[in-house]
């Protein structure tokens, strides 16, 4: 989906309190996802789509966090939801551990994923969603969700994608197969790219699953 520069500036989008408040649950760990400013190409280049995730010191901040979360997705509701409102939602999904929670969030993202919306927010969205499927050994909504961003990113691939796409493919094909030694090989192969790119955070449920089997 394309967008021109004047159709972007003349939509509503949160305040910079929304921003703000998105940057203080990055640097907080909420979510697993952030995107870095970026002009080298469009809408963000290969470096853009980067992940921090810091466990949660304990279940007050958690509330903390997701409190931050909801006030700025009720924010974005009331100005439009088209400049952060899907990333938002993906990150509520990444750490909420009430399961209709995160299918209620998933499923108001994909409804404005599906109309007019800043494209970081495909970038964000999906691979969160990777992430909440693979957490609830949801298969299909696996293959779903790199399915659909291999789709949007069909006339510009962005490897950073890319490499999330790979990764919940080696996650999801080692834990239905632990034994198969391809399997194994793939998951090694991503946990040795996101080593090598610094993505650390992203090493460690690689690294958990090769422990394990």
């Amino acid at each position: 989906m394309e967008f021109s520069s004047s159709a972007i500036k003349s939509r509503k989008t949160p305040g910079p309190e929304t921003g703000s408040r998105l940057i203080k649950i990055w640097k907080n760990g909420l979510n697993r996802s952030a995107l870095r400013e970026s002009a080298t190409c469009s809408p963000f280049s290969s470096s853009t789509r980067a992940s921090s995730y810091l466990p949660v010191s304990g279940p007050g901040v958690l509330r903390d966090l997701i409190a931050e979360l909801e006030d700025s997705i009720d924010h974005s509701r009331d100005i439009g939801m088209g400049f952060l409102g899907p990333w938002l939602l993906s990150s509520l999904a990444l750490i909420s551990e009430d399961t209709e929670v995160r299918k209620m969030a998933l499923q108001e993202a994909e409804k404005v994923l599906e109309s007019e919306c800043v494209g970081h927010n495909y970038l964000a969205f999906y691979p969160d969603a990777m992430e909440v499927a693979l957490s609830e050994n949801n298969w299909q909504g696996v293959e779903d969700n790199i399915s659909t961003l291999i789709q949007y990113m069909s006339s510009e691939p962005l490897p950073l994608c890319e490499f999330y796409i790979e990764r919940a493919q080696a996650l999801m094909n080692h834990r239905i197969n632990p034994g198969d030694g391809a399997a194994r090989d793939a998951l090694v192969k991503v946990g040795d790219d996101a080593k090598l790119s610094g993505l650390h955070h992203a090493r460690r449920a690689i690294e958990s699953a090769l422990q394990s089997s």
